[in-house]
């Protein structure tokens, strides 16, 4: 956690999304939790879990976890590429 609370510090957007991390709580769910770990090792995002399968942030890593926990990691199908988008609206 003390990496994460360096990272965001006092900076507002940060504790905005922070506060949306918390909102969804994502982390919350095994499924979700599971399915990140299986999507970060075949997208190589570098993230590290423990052997509970909590992540363990690093300095390398703070933003991807961010940005995963509030689901806004998203993948092309068209170039295969990853996107950090500043929001999540389902299409539909």
């Amino acid at each position: 956690m003390t990496l994460l609370i360096e990272h965001v510090g006092t900076n507002t957007m940060h504790l905005r999304r922070m506060a949306v991390v918390q909102e969804r709580a994502f982390y919350s769910s095994a499924p979700f939790m599971d399915k990140l770990q299986e999507v970060n090792q075949a997208r190589n995002w570098n993230i590290e879990f423990d052997t509970q399968g909590k992540i363990v942030p690093s300095p390398e890593s703070v933003r991807t976890i961010i940005q995963v926990l509030l689901n806004h990691r998203l993948h092309s199908e068209m170039t295969g590429d990853d996107f950090d988008v500043p929001s999540a609206s389902p299409v539909r």
